[in-house]
């Protein structure tokens, strides 16, 4: 990584600068607190998940239609505790319609049957299914430092 690349990253911020790494790129900043490191990784391990056909080939299976800032879940399966649960390994991919009838993947969520931290974040009892849930926004180039661990994505529309 070159010198001005390093100076970019840390002027506008971890969120952006995770947002412009490279799904191939080896390490992030050199000085990125926890648990950017980890969100790097994770872009990395589901860089191939943009292509919602590769995701199915690995066992995740859409379980909901588009909802307005919640988008469409794939799930790959539940951990049955917030310790199983491992940052390169999301259990479901979030992704959000685009205009020509295709999905863009913006985030990765961690599902656990008990509840627990993970990723420096407490784990949120869900509303919707039966399970403690954290949401990680790291395709979306719009998440910033205050939203990229939010259950709700309010830059997905669902195309209303």
């Amino acid at each position: 990584m070159s010198v001005n690349a390093r100076r970019v990253r840390r002027s506008i911020g971890p969120a952006v600068a995770l947002a412009l790494i490279p799904a191939g790129a080896v390490a992030g900043p050199a000085d990125a607190p926890p648990p950017w490191p980890d969100l790097i990784a994770v872009k990395r391990a589901t860089a191939a998940y943009h292509d919602v056909a590769a995701a199915e080939a690995d066992g995740f299976t859409r379980t909901s239609e588009c909802e307005p800032e919640k988008g469409v879940h794939f799930l790959r399966e539940v951990a049955d505790s917030a310790e199983a649960l491992v940052p390169t390994r999301p259990n479901v991919l979030v992704y959000e319609p685009t205009s020509g009838g295709g999905l863009r993947l913006l985030g990765v969520e961690y599902a656990s049957r008990t509840p627990g931290t993970f990723l420096g974040h407490e784990l949120q009892r869900s509303s919707v299914v039966p399970y403690y849930l954290l949401h990680a926004w790291v395709w979306d180039p719009g998440a910033g430092p205050d939203d990229l661990f939010e259950a709700d994505n309010p830059r997905i529309t669902c195309g209303n």
